[in-house]
């Protein structure tokens, strides 16, 4: 199925074609070339779903409103159904201490741990001797 474009939708074309042709105002040519962001390691890139979107080879599928991050090392290319929530830096977590978290959403971790909405649990580095 081909989508067809309406006025206020947004394209994102990646590379030059001669067979995508499009017919940009003034306004939008202010707008139309941005680089790539590049997510160094141990960065991320928090993501926000704008509409629903089906199950591809790539990723899974996601319903408007689903945030979820990516990790770099990578060069990020934009959908049109995503929106850049913000970028992330790392956390430094010292020997001793630990960070504190709270699921926004369900999801499970990097560990395949499951977290429903609201749970709490801590990160970091502990000692085991006293």
């Amino acid at each position: 199925m081909k989508y067809e474009y309406k006025e206020g939708d947004i394209f994102i074309n990646l590379f030059h074609s001669s067979s995508c042709l499009l017919s940009l105002s003034p306004l939008d040519y202010s707008r139309a070339i941005k680089r790539l962001p590049t997510i160094k390691a141990d960065h991320g890139i928090h993501l926000s779903a704008l509409v629903d979107m089906e199950e591809t080879d790539t990723a899974p599928a996601r319903k408007a409103g689903d945030e979820w991050q990516l990790r770099g090392p990578l060069t990020y290319l934009p959908k049109p159904e995503e929106q850049v929530v913000k970028m992330v830096s790392p956390i430094i977590i010292t020997p001793g201490h630990a960070v504190r978290l709270r699921a926004r959403q369900a999801f499970t971790d990097a560990k395949g741990i499951y977290r429903c909405t609201g749970e709490e649990w801590l990160e970091g580095y502990w000692s085991l001797s006293t």
